[in-house]
């Protein structure tokens, strides 16, 4: 394949050979190392070959030697298509102009992907980049990515890691944001557990320490529900604390009241639409219609862009971009109760959910519409979770007991 696309390139000529001295023409080729392709004997005073353009012009000078002929069948290749269209200068400035294009395109940075995680500045990772030089339209040679990588740690100290990764004309650049470190428990540090809010006793679970109550009682917040301190269990024991540590499950009530304005005006749709379109060059935006543009006022307005991609690897750096625009009325609309509740309740459960450290066993709700305007609605909720905290402890050991007083040996 690539022989052959050389072939086309130098160009060749299929040649018809007549004379009673064929083998001399063939040997006289061979001397003067003239290649011949696809070689064909018609006849016996006949023959048909193919051969580079350069070897044709040397082969002229030297049919006078041999007795044969030689005519022209069939040019083909690069030279002989550049002549045929050698005054079509708009061809060959297009094709300069497309050659042009394409080195533009391979050579320079037009499209810069940013993936920014929770807890870093969009902002301050492009305008960093933008400093660094890499940005669109940048000479893709002149871009470092381990001297940006290294710089972009040292500038942003709350990133963890930031790969640079150069597709083509496409670079995509992926941020994480460093985690705080995790609080260090020390487990040689007294604690006890103690109730974070009131409820029933459900079930305990003491990893150590002493439990202070019991499945089925019931505790206010701020009790303590596993005690530190542990006591002897033997006559020449001590007393001693430990790191309290247990999971106590109980069950808690919740009342949450939740209140909703009166109906605001809603959209209608009036079914008219304004379309225009503009086209974007990097950071230039030229538009396709005429006049200033839409007063955005009592219209939604929705834009759609759409990319001009090559291949994964090449896309170029213009975006059509629509812009579609409906206009509505506004008009007071009663909304249904029903649909209201729901959603209301929905909203009210979702808080207290993010609220708790379990799940909701058991709701009820009432509503209500309010005298002057708007709704009520009043959340009952019965729940399953977890209550216990850890806290340091404070509490004195108990006084080892004397000889000769009650429990003493």
């Amino acid at each position: 394949m690539f022989k052959n696309f050389l072939r086309y390139l130098e160009g060749t000529v299929r040649i018809r050979v007549r004379g009673a001295a064929i083998e001399r023409f063939l040997n006289l080729c061979s001397r003067h190392d003239i290649a011949l392709h696809g070689i064909e004997r018609a006849a016996l005073d006949e023959l048909h070959a193919t051969v580079l353009l350069g070897d044709f012009k040397r082969l002229r000078a030297l049919m006078g030697r041999t007795g044969c002929r030689v005519h022209l069948l069939r040019r083909r290749g690069a030279p002989f298509m550049a002549h045929r269209f050698r005054k079509r200068y708009m061809l060959f400035g297009g094709a300069a102009a497309l050659a042009g294009l394409c080195w533009v395109l391979t050579s320079f940075l037009w499209v810069v992907h940013l993936t920014v995680p929770d807890g870093v500045s969009g902002y301050d990772l492009a305008h960093n980049l933008h400093d660094l030089g890499v940005r669109p339209g940048a000479y893709i040679g002149s871009i470092d990515a381990r001297a940006v990588r290294s710089e972009m740690m040292y500038r942003m100290p709350e990133l963890a890691f930031i790969s640079i990764n150069l597709h083509g004309n496409r670079l995509e650049v992926e941020a994480h944001a460093r985690r705080p470190k995790p609080e260090m428990v020390d487990k040689d540090l007294p604690t006890s557990v103690y109730a974070t809010k009131p409820g029933l006793i459900t079930k305990m679970a003491v990893t150590e320490g002493t439990p202070a109550v019991k499945v089925g009682e019931t505790v206010a917040q701020g009790d303590m529900l596993v005690s530190s301190v542990k006591l002897p269990t033997g006559e020449q024991g001590a007393a001693r604390k430990s790191h309290a540590t247990a999971e106590v499950e109980a069950r808690t009530w919740y009342t949450a009241t939740s209140r909703r304005a009166p109906a605001a005006a809603a959209k209608q749709y009036t079914g008219k639409e304004t379309v225009q379109y503009a086209l974007v060059f990097g950071r230039r935006r030229v538009n396709l219609f005429l006049g200033s543009g839409v007063s955005e006022e009592n219209c939604d307005k929705a834009v759609e862009e759409r990319k001009i991609v090559i291949a994964d690897s090449l896309e170029v750096p213009v975006k059509l971009q629509k812009q579609t625009f409906r206009y509505y009325e506004t008009r007071e609309a009663a909304p249904d109760p029903d649909a209201v509740r729901a959603g209301m309740e929905q909203a009210a459960v979702q808080r207290l959910q993010a609220q708790i450290d379990g799940t909701i066993t058991a709701r009820s709700t009432a509503f209500r519409e309010l005298p002057g305007g708007g709704y009520e609605l009043t959340l009952y909720a019965e729940c399953l979770e977890q209550i216990g905290r850890e806290a340091v402890d404070t509490q004195e050991l108990p006084a080892p007991a004397q000889p000769g007083e009650e429990g003493a040996p």
